[in-house]
């Protein structure tokens, strides 16, 4: 990621993960994962490592439960050094009329434009209908707060001038015109809350109108 704005620098981010899943019944999988994750800001370099343990259960044949758990060791050229913890829950429903999604969790993420690496706290729901005919409407809405890696203002009962916080919302109406092509209309709210000094006022509202082409 790279901020168009004079003097800014690029930011990259390589994750690459090697994950070992066994059934532990016929609705549960459990897991085990290790990660390696890679951060630059143009000459910033910081690294971590991290474990996790990942259980998965189906509560039914349209909807899934997903959960991971683990540390994370992380160091920069900054001299951050500490273990931060990786967690997160997710639920899927996908039904034939419905779908329904739902994520929460904290994890070390990289290529913001600002800096090699933040620690983030996030949740986030997705809903979408599936009437009869070929209208879809849809809704979302998400909140997170971050801040500089590995944990500065982590605690939420602690100090929060140094983290960032917003939230997004958004709903879209998409026509089917045929098996390959869609069209779609989208309105979304991306909203900042407090300003960070580096970044500026984030704050956007976007309304799109696109053609969604499916080639199969």
């Amino acid at each position: 990621a790279r901020i168009l704005e004079a003097g800014r620098l690029p930011g990259l981010y390589h994750a690459p993960f090697l994950e070992l899943t066994y059934a532990l019944s016929r609705r549960t999988e459990g897991g085990l994962e290790y990660r390696f994750q890679h951060f630059t800001l143009g000459g910033e370099l910081a690294q971590a490592h991290s474990l996790a343990n990942r259980l998965r259960y189906r509560l039914s044949r349209q909807t899934t439960l997903s959960a991971r758990a683990g540390p994370a060791l992380y160091w920069d050229e900054r001299g951050g050094r500490g273990v931060v913890a990786r967690a997160g829950l997710d639920l899927a429903h996908e039904g034939r009329r419905a779908e329904l999604y739902f994520s929460a969790g904290q994890e070390l993420v990289g290529a913001s434009g600002f800096t090699a690496a933040l620690w983030a706290q996030y949740a986030a729901v997705a809903v979408s209908a599936r009437p009869a005919g070929a209208l879809r409407p849809y809704a979302s809405a998400s909140y997170f707060r971050n801040g500089r890696a590995p944990d500065v203002g982590i605690d939420p009962l602690g100090d929060w001038s140094r983290v960032t916080q917003g939230y997004a919302v958004g709903a879209g109406l998409e026509w089917r015109l045929s098996k390959h092509l869609a069209l779609a209309a989208t309105a979304d709210r991306y909203s900042q809350l407090g300003e960070v000094p580096a970044a500026g006022d984030l704050s956007r509202n976007i309304v799109a109108v696109r053609a969604v082409l499916s080639p199969w």
